[in-house]
C-alpha cells in the first residue's frame, strides 16, 4: 500500500509537467526542422544564383570577345583563313600571324583562369592557332580531344561545353583539367575553343560554401560533371539524374552513407545544372539541442518529483496508519494508541472525528447492549454487535464525505472506508438468521481487500468454491472470522509472504468449509485449550474472540447440527474444518 501511495503521488506531481513536454517537444522539433529546411533551401538557391551569374557572365564576356574579334571582324577572319589554308609561309602571312597571335594572347595574359585559346578553320593541313604555341597542327600536338568534339558535334549547334583534360606529352600522368567552351565560327567553317582552368572554378565555389557546410556541384547538359566542391562526387556513381528533379524544391537523397538535402538551379545560358548539397545532420543540429534540453528538464523534474513523492508518501502513510491503528484498537477492545502530532490537514480532522464520535460512543453503546442480553435472539444480537456497531456505518459515511470534500476525488482511503461501510451495512442488515453463501463470500472479499491495503503483499487468498453451494444458508460473518483468525494468529506473526486457501463444497449431508493457512501455527498446549473451549461454547472465553463468537452463534442457531474442528502444526500452519448439516429448510425459521 505504501508503494501504491508513492506512485500515485509521483504521477500527480509529474503529470502537469510531463504532459506539456510530451505534447510541445515534438511540435517544436518539427517546426524547427521545417524552418531549417526552408531557410537552408533559400540560402542554397541564393548561392547557386550568385555562382551561376558570376561564372556564366565571366565565360560569356570572354567567348563573346573572341567571337567578335575573330568571327565578326572580317579582316581577322580572312587573315586566319589565309594563314591556315596557305601551303607556304609568305611574308604577308607571317605578319598576319603575328598580329592574330597578339590578339589571342591578350586574354590569356590578363585572366589567370584561362588556360589556352584555340582557333580552328577547316583546312587541308589540320592547322590551328593556339595562345600557347602560335600555329600548330593537330597531328603534331597531344591535345586532340577538342577537335574530335568539334567533328562529332551537330552542325546546327552553335555553342557547347565539356569537361576534359589536356596532356603535355603522351604519358603525362598529371594532365591539366579544363572546362572547354566551344563557339562555332559563322564566317568560316571552324570553331573557337576557350579552355578554362577547372581549379579556378573549384576555388570559386569552395569560397562560396566555406562557412555554411554546403557542397556545390555544376553539371553539364549531358549530365557530365564540370566541377564540384564535394570530394569524390560523381553523378553517374551516385545514381543521380538531376533532370528528373524539380527545380528550387528541397529533396532528400543519400550519398556516401549520409543523407543530403539537395537543391537544384537550371541555367539557360549554357544549359548547366547547379546543385547544392547540405548534410541532414546540420539541419538536425537545432532540433537535437531542443531534444537534449527537453530530456534534461524531464530528468530534473523526475528527480524532484521522486523526492517530493517520497516525502508526501511518508507523511500520509504514517497518518493513515494512525487511523488504522485506532480502528484496530477499537475492534480488539484495546487502549487507544498514541497519535502522531499532525494538525491542519485532512488526516488530523479524521482522527479527531473518530476519537469524538466513534470511540467514546462505541464503548457506551457496547456496555448498554451487554446489560440487555437475556434471551436467545438478544444474545445473538449482542454477539454480532461486538463485530458490527451500528454507529460505525454513519461515522464512516461522514469520514468518507469529508475525505472527498478535501481531496475533490476518491483516494485509497475512500476505497477502504467504502469497503468497510459495505461490511457494516451487510452486518447491520443481517442481524438475525442466515444469509446465502454467495453473500457471505462477497462480504469476506471486502474484508480481504481492506486487509490487503493494510498488509500490502503480506498474504494472498485462493478460493475453491463449488457453484452448487452458493445458495446454501449460513450465519453471517462466519467466513470473515475464519479468515481474520488466519491473518491475526497465523500470518501476521510470520516472516515473508503467506497464503490462505478456502475450499467450500456441498455434499448430501451438508456444507463443508475448509480454511488452511501456512502461518506460524499454534503451539500444542494452546491448541488443546482452543479445542476444549470450542467444545464448550456456553463457557465465556478470552482471546480468539472472533472464533469463539462464531462458535457460540453456530451453537445457538444449529444446536448439534454443526461441527468445527481445528488442526495445526507449530511453525507450519493451521487447518480449520467447519461442517453445517443440510436440514432441508431455511434456517431463518430457526
Amino acid at each position: 500500500m505504501k508503494r501504491k501511495f508513492f506512485w500515485q503521488n509521483f504521477c500527480k506531481l509529474m503529470a502537469p509537467i510531463l504532459i506539456p513536454l510530451i505534447l510541445l517537444s515534438p511540435i517544436s522539433i518539427f517546426i524547427t526542422y521545417k524552418y531549417a529546411v526552408t531557410q537552408s533551401n533559400q540560402n542554397s538557391l541564393d548561392i547557386l544564383q550568385f555562382a551561376s551569374e558570376n561564372i556564366e557572365l565571366m565565360l560569356k564576356n570572354h567567348i563573346d570577345y573572341l567571337t567578335v574579334s575573330f568571327d565578326n571582324r572580317r579582316s581577322n577572319s580572312s587573315a586566319i583563313k589565309s594563314i591556315l589554308c596557305s601551303p607556304d609561309y609568305t611574308y604577308d602571312n607571317l605578319k598576319r600571324l603575328e598580329a592574330i597571335n597578339g590578339l589571342i594572347a591578350i586574354p590569356t595574359y590578363l585572366e589567370p583562369f584561362i588556360y589556352s585559346i584555340y582557333i580552328y578553320v577547316d583546312n587541308p593541313f589540320g592547322r590551328f592557332l593556339s595562345s600557347n604555341f602560335s600555329m600548330s597542327s593537330i597531328s603534331s600536338t597531344y591535345d586532340t580531344t577538342w577537335y574530335e568534339s568539334y567533328i562529332n558535334s551537330a552542325p546546327d549547334v552553335l555553342q557547347w561545353v565539356e569537361a576534359r583534360y589536356i596532356k603535355s606529352y603522351t604519358n603525362d600522368q598529371n594532365p591539366h583539367n579544363v572546362i572547354s567552351l566551344y563557339r562555332r565560327l559563322i564566317s568560316n567553317n571552324g570553331v573557337i575553343v576557350l579552355n578554362i582552368k577547372q581549379s579556378y572554378f573549384y576555388n570559386m565555389i569552395k569560397q562560396l560554401t566555406k562557412y555554411n557546410g554546403k557542397s556545390l556541384v555544376v553539371v553539364g547538359p549531358k549530365g557530365e560533371l564540370l566541377f564540384s566542391s564535394m570530394p569524390g562526387f560523381s553523378p553517374t556513381d551516385s545514381g543521380l539524374y538531376f533532370d528528373n528533379y524539380a527545380v528550387g524544391e528541397p529533396l532528400s537523397v543519400r550519398i556516401s552513407e549520409e543523407n543530403q538535402l539537395l537543391t537544384i538551379l537550371k541555367s539557360n545560358k549554357f544549359n548547366w545544372t547547379y546543385v547544392s548539397f547540405i548534410p541532414s545532420s546540420m539541419l538536425y543540429s537545432i532540433p537535437k539541442r531542443i531534444l537534449a534540453l527537453t530530456l534534461a528538464i524531464l530528468f530534473i523534474t523526475v528527480i524532484i518529483s521522486l523526492l517530493l513523492a517520497y516525502y508526501l508518501t511518508r507523511k500520509n502513510y504514517r497518518q493513515l496508519m494512525d487511523i488504522i491503528a485506532v480502528f484496530q484498537a477499537a475492534e480488539e477492545g484495546k487502549p487507544l494508541p498514541s497519535m502522531s502530532k499532525y494538525t491542519g490537514d485532512q488526516y488530523s480532522y479524521i482522527l479527531q472525528n473518530i476519537l469524538k464520535t466513534f470511540i467514546e460512543q462505541d464503548y457506551l453503546k457496547m456496555q448498554l447492549s451487554l446489560k440487555q442480553l437475556n434471551l436467545k435472539n438478544a444474545e445473538l444480537l449482542a454477539l454480532q454487535s461486538q463485530l458490527n456497531p451500528h454507529f460505525m456505518f454513519n461515522t464512516l459515511e461522514t469520514i468518507n464525505l469529508e475525505i472527498l470534500s478535501l481531496n475533490k476525488k476518491p483516494t485509497n482511503a475512500n476505497r477502504m472506508i467504502t469497503q468497510l461501510a459495505s461490511m457494516l451495512r451487510y452486518a447491520l442488515d443481517k442481524t438475525s438468521g442466515t444469509v446465502t453463501l454467495r453473500e457471505e463470500i462477497e462480504n469476506a472479499k471486502r474484508y480481504i481487500e481492506i486487509q490487503t491495503c493494510r498488509y500490502e503483499d503480506k498474504f494472498f487468498v485462493r478460493w475453491n468454491v463449488d457453484d452448487n453451494a452458493l445458495n446454501f444458508p449460513i450465519p453471517p460473518l462466519v467466513l470473515q472470522v475464519l479468515i481474520e483468525n488466519s491473518i491475526y494468529h497465523g500470518i501476521k506473526e510470520k516472516e515473508g509472504r503467506c497464503g490462505i486457501k478456502l475450499r467450500v463444497h456441498v455434499q448430501t449431508d451438508g456444507l463443508h468449509i475448509y480454511v488452511t493457512d501456512n502461518g506460524v501455527g499454534i503451539a500444542p498446549e494452546l491448541l488443546a485449550i482452543i479445542r476444549h473451549n470450542l467444545a464448550h461454547p456456553e463457557i465465556g472465553q478470552d482471546g480468539h474472540i472472533g472464533l469463539y463468537n462464531s462458535n457460540r452463534r453456530l451453537a445457538l442457531i444449529f444446536g448439534e447440527r454443526y461441527h468445527i474442528s481445528i488442526r495445526s502444526r507449530y511453525t507450519k500452519g493451521t487447518y480449520i474444518h467447519l461442517f453445517l448439516l443440510n436440514s432441508g429448510k431455511d434456517l431463518n425459521s430457526t
